[in-house]
């Protein structure tokens, strides 16, 4: 059972994992990859307070999608190569101070139902700012890049 919404504390720690392919190939993060929106759906990432062990919490989750992205992989006939390669994290209070000239920023949203962990980053506009375009998306998601700089580096165990 999963429990309800929380607020997100200015100072509470969300991390982002690093996947190679497509996010880190040769080490270098590829920041088109980093948030997609896909569809202008929200993009997830961790919420280290409902982890027991913060950072490790992190990787450990993070090992558990490798495993379950492999063996995917491995049942479709690909090579398994999907590789957890660590976090990269920030406060809430960073993500939800930026916003661009015409308004546009992120809403940040706890999503219990994925996890109790789980946390959703959606697009987010100011009552009566301009309508959204493709140039503020990219704005806003090269920016996530620099606001989630903190960077952990795992290598899952096999």
């Amino acid at each position: 059972m999963q429990g309800a919404r929380e607020e997100v504390g200015p100072d509470d720690l969300l991390s982002r994992h690093l996947f190679d392919p497509p996010m880190f190939p040769g080490g270098t993060l590829v920041a088109k990859f980093f948030f997609e929106f896909p569809q202008n759906q929200g993009e997830s990432v961790v919420w280290q307070r409902k982890l027991q062990d913060a950072i490790d919490g992190v990787h450990r989750l993070g090992c558990e999608h490798q495993a379950r992205a492999r063996q995917k992989q491995a049942a479709e006939g690909k090579a398994p190569d999907k590789t957890y390669v660590g976090a990269r994290t920030t406060r809430c209070e960073e993500i939800r101070a930026y916003r661009n000239p015409q308004g546009h920023g992120i809403k940040v949203v706890h999503e219990p139902s994925e996890g109790v962990h789980h946390v959703e980053l959606y697009y987010d506009s100011v009552a009566g700012a301009p309508a959204m375009t493709r140039s503020d998306k990219n704005e806003i998601k090269l920016k996530l890049v620099k606001i989630f700089s903190d960077l952990s580096q795992h290598n899952c165990p096999e």
